[in-house]
């Protein structure tokens, strides 16, 4: 019997699909199993081994893609403290109270462990300058807070901070008792104190002073 324009057309979509799923990967396909009889005869099927059949390989399942990798963070910059006026200011008042009270112990929390200091003395026969170490300078002052005519009174001072706030400068005038040539003498001094943030707080890591003794 002669087949119909419509036969003909579902002949031809039936064919079409037949191809399409020949052609898709295995993957997609149903589960695929590898069996070998007693003769040694390597059988594919779409169903378990039968019994007395060995399985040669695992089945064949779809694998799921792998999880997408999450993307990496970069290290987020650790943020710098700046200094701020009201934190130097705090900090040379306590500068302050610690000379007045002739406290060791305040004035080296205000002051970072690679401090140094420079002294310069104004002498009528000309200019001394002496350069201490933390301890150096920790050691005079030790010595001359003993004394009970040590002297210790700020005139005045002024803040300066750097552009980027991360330095900032002291600058005071005072009277103030240094030891000199194996003594302790009054004088007036003008001093420079640098200041960082050292560990999270502002601290001092350089002192400049010019004394004028009397």
């Amino acid at each position: 019997m002669m087949c119909t324009t419509g036969c003909a057309r579902r002949s031809l979509i039936s064919l079409w699909l037949a191809l399409t799923v020949s052609a898709m990967p295995v993957a997609l396909q149903a589960k695929i199993y590898t069996c070998e009889d007693e003769t040694g005869h390597i059988i594919l099927r779409d169903i378990p081994c039968k019994r007395g059949e060995l399985v040669r390989q695992q089945e064949i399942t779809p694998q799921a893609p792998p999880a997408a990798r999450a993307p990496e963070q970069k290290a987020q910059p650790k943020y710098r403290q700046k200094l701020t006026e009201p934190l130097v200011r705090e900090l040379a008042q306590n500068v302050d109270s610690a000379f007045t009270r002739r406290d060791i112990k305040q004035l080296l929390s205000l002051l970072a462990v690679d401090a140094v200091f420079e002294l310069e003395y104004r002498l009528p026969d000309g200019v001394q300058v002496i350069r201490y170490s933390l301890e150096e300078y920790t050691a005079r002052l030790r010595e001359g807070f003993k004394l009970s005519d040590y002297v210790y009174q700020r005139d005045r001072s002024d803040i300066l901070l750097s552009p980027g706030e991360e330095h900032a400068e002291i600058v005071a005038s005072a009277r103030q008792s240094f030891w000199f040539q194996s003594q302790w003498l009054p004088g007036a001094t003008r001093s420079r104190w640098s200041v960082e943030m050292r560990e999270g707080r502002p601290q001092i890591t350089l002192l400049r002073a010019v004394v004028t003794p009397p």
